[in-house]
């Protein structure tokens, strides 16, 4: 996904109103944005930014990392509680269905198991994990 797709998705999937948040978490939403250079209405030539793997470089996927801490911080509690509800083995699959991804690969799996009793630090991993990055 395109940086900003993948930012809209996950506001949407987590109950994240961008006109709700503070000033200075708007502003550290555009930040992140422009780390990954693609800043709304601000293309770097008329015909648009890069498709494809051109968003798939490691500092892209740190910038990434960073906005899904901060998107974590933020998600409406009605997410966060959808998370903790579930006992903490069966996390990972309410996550998955939380961020709409049909299914978690065993290392994406094995990844995200350690990270099952922290709900907000799951939801970060499992928004830049593979299966979300690039679904």
């Amino acid at each position: 996904k395109q940086p900003v797709e993948w930012l809209v998705g996950a506001l949407r999937q987590l109950g994240v109103r961008p006109s709700a948040l503070p000033e200075q978490r708007r502003r550290q939403v555009l930040a992140g944005l422009n780390a990954m250079d693609q800043v709304p209405l601000r293309p770097p030539s008329v015909g648009g930014w890069p498709a494809g793997t051109a968003w798939l470089t490691t500092s892209s996927l740190q910038a990434r990392l960073r906005l899904a801490t901060l998107l974590a911080t933020v998600a409406a509690p009605a997410a966060l509680d959808r998370l903790a509800a579930a006992p903490p083995d069966g996390r990972p699959d309410a996550l998955a269905r939380l961020l709409v991804v049909d299914a978690w690969s065993a290392r994406t799996r094995a990844a995200l198991a350690p990270l099952a009793k922290e709900p907000r630090r799951l939801l970060a991993a499992g928004l830049v994990s593979p299966e979300y990055t690039v679904s």
